[in-house]
This record gives structure tokens, C-alpha cells and sequence, in this order.
């Protein structure tokens, strides 16, 4: 069969045109500016933002992120949202990825995280007893089944013997976000949060903390994964999993109140 019999003439003469625009296209829309689109867990609202720029200004990659609790994240992935990379606040929601064959490879630990008692009283926050307060009406933390963070904030509260003396207290948020908004807005008087969020430029510096013994949970050891698409990886996502353990990346963390990882 001849060439003409598989193309027809109008077809044919458009080719040059056709590959033309090709061309112009991929001029105008190189790799980068392709957003790199990370999902990351609520307790890094604050630190991304910063790591976010630095990168831009050394790969000149914008990136796109979203905020949600890990649990939340994980569904959304497993239902096909359309995430690169995905930042959690542990290392079981990105297993759990990894098992389903959904990442490049398994996690890989990129920070590890602080929790803290805080509150937008102008008094400082004693101990922990001032969870049995009773001027405190209400205690907000992230809701445990789908943010660790609030997982870590129910181990404490057993490992203290406060929960039933609690129970009647506690509000959740869906993330460790919210949970910190409620302290934030009044609805609660005190919170479990991430220590980022003390770094947070809407948090006023008259807040209180208090940072909880690690001693009194487990590590919220956080881990990276990069997402599969049918095969298909974003350019950028290796990259920006060696950027985030590099020592500066590391300091960076450090200095919004988490623990490093690497060569501590």
C-alpha cells in the first residue's frame, strides 16, 4: 500500500505545519514549567512554603502544593489524584503506597517530627496537667485515624492516664491543620500540634508551648515516596527527594522545629 493510500493529500501537505507547531510547543513549555506537584501533610503548612522557593530558585521548577491530613492523601492517591510526590507525616501511609504499587520505590525518611501543647493564653503552659484544668473546656488534636500526628496526641493521653478525665473534652479536626485552628480561633483552649506551626506567620508571638517528652510516644518518623503514573514520573521528583535530605534542606527543618534526619 502505498503512502498516499495511508495519508490522504490535505494530511500530507499539512505535516510541515503540523511538526512546526510541535516544535513551537515544546519551546515554549519546557520540563520545568511543568508544575512538580507535591502533597504533603498538614503539619508542614509552614516549612514548605520556604522549601518550596529555595528550590524554585535553584531548578526554576514551580511547585504546586496541597495541604491534607496523610490518611486523606493516601486515599486520593489510591483513587488517582494526580500527585508527583507525596510528603507524609509517617512511614505507614506511604507503605501502604508502596505495597499497592503505586510509588517508584519505598519511603525514604525526610524529617522527623516534634509534638507540643500550645495555647493562645497569655499564661505559660505549666505541664501537662494543664489538660486537667478546669478552665481548659476543650482540647483540639488531629483526628487519629488519618493524621499520625493526632495518633501521637491519643498515645499521650493513654500513656498519662487522662482518657476518660478527657474524653469530654476533646475535639478533632480532620487534620493537624485544623486542629490548630481551633486553638487559634478560640474553639479550643488547648492544642496538640506539630512544632512546626509555632513558626506559622499566623500565630501570634504571645502564644504558649509546651514541647512533649518523646518519651511519652513513638517517633513520627515521616517518609517521602514518589508516585507512579502508568510508569510515567515526573522529571523533577528524584531530585526533589535528594533535595530534601540534603544538609540545608536539613537545617531548614530543623530551624521550623523537627528533628533531622541523616548525619545527626
Amino acid at each position: 500500500m502505498r503512502n498516499g493510500r495511508l495519508f490522504p493529500a490535505c494530511l500530507r501537505q499539512g505535516w510541515p505545519f503540523l511538526i512546526g507547531l510541535w516544535f513551537i510547543w515544546n519551546s515554549c513549555n519546557p520540563a520545568g514549567e511543568h508544575p512538580l506537584t507535591i502533597a504533603a501533610a498538614a503539619n508542614l503548612q509552614p516549612v514548605m512554603e520556604p522549601l518550596r522557593d529555595w528550590y524554585d530558585s535553584l531548578h526554576h521548577q514551580e511547585i504546586k502544593l496541597i495541604f491534607n491530613a496523610s490518611g486523606k492523601i493516601t486515599t486520593q492517591i489510591v483513587h488517582g489524584a494526580p500527585y508527583d510526590v507525596f510528603l507524609s507525616a509517617d512511614m505507614h501511609y506511604p507503605e501502604q503506597l508502596t505495597i499497592a504499587g503505586l510509588t517508584t520505590a519505598p519511603p525514604q525518611i525526610y524529617t522527623k517530627g516534634q509534638l507540643v501543647l500550645w495555647s493562645m493564653r497569655s499564661q505559660p503552659i505549666p505541664s501537662l496537667k494543664a489538660l486537667t484544668d478546669p478552665s481548659v473546656h476543650h482540647v483540639a488534636l488531629a483526628n487519629p485515624e488519618a493524621a499520625p500526628y493526632g495518633r501521637a496526641a491519643i498515645e499521650v493521653i493513654r500513656g498519662l492516664g487522662l482518657e476518660d478525665s478527657l474524653a469530654r473534652k476533646l475535639v478533632y479536626g480532620e487534620s493537624v491543620g485544623q486542629a490548630t485552628q481551633f486553638v487559634q480561633s478560640g474553639a479550643a483552649d488547648l492544642g496538640f500540634t506539630s512544632g512546626s506551626f509555632r513558626h506559622a506567620p499566623s500565630i501570634p508571638a504571645s502564644a504558649q508551648w509546651l514541647v512533649i517528652p518523646d518519651s511519652l510516644y513513638a517517633p513520627i518518623e515521616q517518609g517521602a515516596v514518589i508516585i507512579r503514573h502508568q510508569n510515567r514520573i515526573h522529571p523533577q521528583a528524584t531530585a526533589f527527594m535528594s533535595f530534601l535530605t540534603s544538609p540545608p534542606c536539613q537545617e531548614i527543618f530543623r530551624k521550623y522545629g523537627y528533628l533531622p534526619v541523616g548525619n545527626e
